[in-house]
């Protein structure tokens, strides 16, 4: 583990150059080194001493690149020690043997480019190129102070390519690694948050089921609904969804997505009821005018519990659905239900599918007040309130798949619906 964190330690670093900067820092040593050498052996003595300076500044500075933050202020020292060794070497000893080094600085425009320092690598190479031209017009004027032997030129030219050739090749292969690794470090990276999106994604559904879940229980130990009521009614959310989306109806808001978040909010519709005292929600009789006002405020209330409870929830799609379905799931097709008074289309869709199936269920089911009534008539009942209570596009949605509906009501209770 320990090698595998210093190798990614190491590329890490490799991205910011500081690899490069080691390595053309270390060739540019070796090669000062040799021309240490060669200018002892020749007896130029200011070349000499150039190099021993040059070699001490390049310690130096390779000693600075394990502190830098900065590789501008570094580039720009390496630059200027390469321009004052070729003035050197120019006045020294002739421009023939100076100007091979220059290329070392090919080696930092595309190091500086794959850096995306674009401006920085554009100074650096316009400003080498007026070098270049500068110092080849004027190096031919220059008679050096020292007459250097064929093989000492020769020497000289062959450290000089050499030493060029090894940064140069190295510079490319290492801007095409961090080009390569860039690549790679974006699509691992989108890979690791599509992961994560995906776990906290799972993470958020797994919420929301418990809290739900933990809303239906505490309605079904009222008592409140009976024969799975919220149970039944999720089932018949979900399958007048999939044929509606089937189908296409309403295709910019039923879609896969609003199927899922519907279905799994749908069990919230009456969460505002728990709020309603057991004389009045248990009441074998009918409710009196002021009992009934009441009883409707388990929309308002339900909204208010739903927000208070998921309201922080990441999912603000799945909130807007839940609180539409509590709050507008007693509002009628013809504008007279509450707790709004909305009409047709201004009602949410998922309001609208809920009140098809809260209603079906409830005129199927018995309760402490009434009887339960036969499955046929309930249909029928659905029909003729199309267009006054229900949405006729959704009304027609679920009559025509009475099937399906027979076959939850006989999961649900075990044979004993009453079909006529």
């Amino acid at each position: 583990m320990e090698l595998l964190r210093k190798v990614r330690l190491n590329i890490l670093a490799l991205k910011h150059g500081r690899f490069f900067s080691y390595f053309a820092i270390i060739f540019t040593l070796i090669y000062h080194c040799a021309c240490l050498l060669l200018f002892y052996l020749a007896d130029v003595k200011p070349m000499f001493y150039i190099n021993i300076f040059s070699v001490a500044f390049y310690l130096i500075l390779l000693f600075a690149i394990c502190k830098a933050r900065s590789f501008i202020i570094i580039f720009i020292f390496f630059y200027a020690e390469v321009l004052f060794h070729q003035i050197a070497a120019t006045y020294y000893v002739g421009g023939d043997t100076a100007f091979h080094y220059l290329i070392l600085l090919s080696g930092i425009v595309p190091l500086l480019t794959f850096m995306e320092r674009i401006s920085l690598a554009s100074f650096f190479g316009f400003f080498s190129m007026i070098i270049f031209a500068l110092f080849e017009i004027h190096s031919g004027q220059i008679v050096p102070e020292y007459h250097l032997s064929n093989d000492t030129i020769y020497s000289i030219r062959f450290i000089n390519i050499f030493i060029t050739s090894i940064v140069n090749i190295g510079a490319l292969l290492m801007n095409s690694f961090i080009l390569w690794y860039k690549e790679y470090s974006l699509e691992a990276t989108v890979q690791q948050q599509d992961i994560l999106a995906s776990y906290q994604n799972k993470k958020i559904v797994g919420q929301q089921n418990n809290v739900i879940e933990s809303l239906a229980n505490l309605l079904e130990n009222r008592d409140i609904n009976t024969n799975a009521h919220i149970q039944k009614t999720k089932a018949f959310v979900e399958l007048i969804l999939q044929e509606a989306f089937r189908i296409g109806l309403y295709p910019d808001v039923i879609t896969k997505d609003f199927i899922h978040r519907t279905t799994q909010a749908s069990p919230l519709h009456d969460i505002g009821m728990v709020l309603i005292s057991d004389s009045v929600l248990k009441k074998p009789d009918r409710l009196s005018p002021e009992e009934r006002e009441l009883m409707k405020t388990h929309t308002t209330d339900g909204k208010r519990m739903v927000l208070c409870i998921i309201e922080k929830n990441d999912d603000e799609e799945f909130t807007r659905i839940a609180t539409d379905i509590v709050t507008y799931h007693h509002e009628r097709w013809d504008g007279n239900g509450y707790p709004v008074g909305l009409k047709g289309n201004n009602i949410p869709v998922a309001a609208r599918i809920m009140a098809i199936a809260d209603v079906f269920d409830a005129l199927i089911s018995a309760r402490c007040y009434k009887k339960p009534i036969p499955v046929d008539m309930a249909f029928k009942i659905i029909q003729q309130e199309s267009g006054t209570l229900f949405d006729p596009q959704l009304a027609d949605v679920f009559l025509s798949i009475q099937d399906k509906i027979m076959k939850v009501l006989f999961h649900f209770s075990e044979g004993t619906v009453v079909k006529n």
